[in-house]
């Protein structure tokens, strides 16, 4: 049990942690708008461009993988600083604005961001007792609006300033949030200093492996799934309906704005419902929203399909992290990197599957069995989960 004295440690963590979230929300998705003006002042090609976003993915896989060994060395908010430092570095590299220095800079940025991810979550997870997976689904919010906002912000600041300007402001504002991670004192009960112990790693031997796959899998499917619809929803919209370019696009603000709303009412719905059944029924709604968006035959219907479906798919991610957490307790920190790196991998496979499908068979409709297949392939994966002990709310 934690103590009423840890209580304001424990919540500036939880503070930071929502900041560096928001961060790593903005990484992840800063290059929309900055490529097309990198493209113009370099003379880039589409293969140039996407070999920035394609530095950006192996980095974020590589800082996942390398969180999992900082889990079992260091604390996870010193970790979390390492991820915070690495990003701004990164971005410090970045205004230089230098051709050829460029995939190495966003290399960097992705290696942090893979650090920051898994780390913040971590600690939003375990100093949010008794209530994990809430926390997690308000983190994740958080993570939704940085990348949600981020783009506008950009693309604003982007009219009137260079881009060196728009990577130097984010890197103070990184630095600014890395030292707030840096001034947090730790007090008893927090997690500063909390590593697993010999016995409770033994406790957890026994069928942690396969739980650990599954989770990774689980993950995998899910960001797959959410990259892929909202990746392709303003290309079947406008492909399927005679709407304009500005409606097809907000048919994927809609979805955003859904898995905002989502995950803002997700702690209220846990409050009635197990996190298992709260993951069950997300997934039953999220392939609901799909179905409606499949075979909608006017504009109002797909807003409707989309947003059902990210109302549904809202939940899920982060109530399976929180799950991920409680089960493994401390040892979490040493299996969150190839968790989270196979989450990275799905965000970069499905959506290219779903485009894959279609060309192959000219119909991006069939495509779209891809994400709904996955989604059906969670649903029987947690099924499967039920027979481990509860989890607390």
């Amino acid at each position: 049990m934690i103590s009423e004295t840890a209580l304001p440690p424990l919540r500036r963590q939880i503070i930071v942690s929502h900041l560096a979230g928001v961060l790593a929300g903005a990484g992840a998705t800063m290059l929309g708008p900055i490529l097309p003006v990198l493209s113009r002042t370099w003379l880039m090609g589409d293969a140039e461009a996407g070999a920035l976003l394609a530095a950006e993915f192996v980095g974020g896989f590589c800082g996942a993988m390398a969180s999992g060994w900082l889990g079992r060395r260091w604390t996870l908010l010193t970790a979390l600083r390492a991820g915070l430092t690495l990003f701004a570095l990164g971005l410090v590299g970045a205004a230089v604005a230098v051709k050829w220095w460029m995939p190495v800079c966003m290399l960097g940025c992705g290696f942090g961001l893979g650090v920051i991810n898994p780390m913040a979550n971590l600690i939003v997870s375990r100093a949010s007792f008794p209530s994990p997976a809430a926390a997690l689904n308000l983190f994740s919010f958080s993570w939704a609006a940085g990348a949600l906002s981020t783009p506008f912000v950009i693309a604003f600041v982007l009219r009137f300033e260079p881009v060196a300007y728009v990577f130097a402001a984010l890197a103070i504002i990184t630095v600014v949030v890395a030292l707030g991670a840096t001034m947090v004192k730790t007090g008893e009960g927090s997690l500063e200093g909390e590593r697993a112990s010999p016995q409770t790693n033994g406790e957890l031997r026994r069928g942690t492996t396969m739980f650990v796959v599954i989770t990774g899998v689980l993950l995998f499917l899910y960001v797959g799934v959410e990259t892929g619809i909202s990746v392709w929803l303003p290309t079947g919209t406008g492909r399927w309906l005679p709407v304009t370019a500005s409606d097809a696009a907000a048919s994927q603000s809609a979805f955003w704005g859904s898995l905002l709303l989502g995950r803002l009412l997700a702690p209220v719905w846990l409050r009635r419902i197990s996190p298992h059944a709260l993951i069950l029924a997300g997934l039953l709604c999220g392939a609901a929203g799909i179905a409606v968006f499949l075979i909608a035959r006017s504009y109002g219907s797909v807003l409707v399909g989309v947003i059902l479906a990210g109302l549904g798919l809202a939940p899920v991610n982060p109530t399976i992290v929180a799950t991920f957490t409680r089960r493994l307790g401390s040892a979490s920190a040493r299996w969150a990197g190839p968790v989270f790196a196979s989450a990275a991998l799905g965000g970069a496979s499905i959506p290219w599957a779903v485009g894959e499908v279609s060309s192959r068979l000219n119909s991006l409709r069939t495509g779209f069995v891809v994400p709904l297949l996955c989604i059906g392939s969670m649903f029987f994966l947690e099924l499967g989960l039920r027979s481990e002990p509860p989890q607390e709310r």
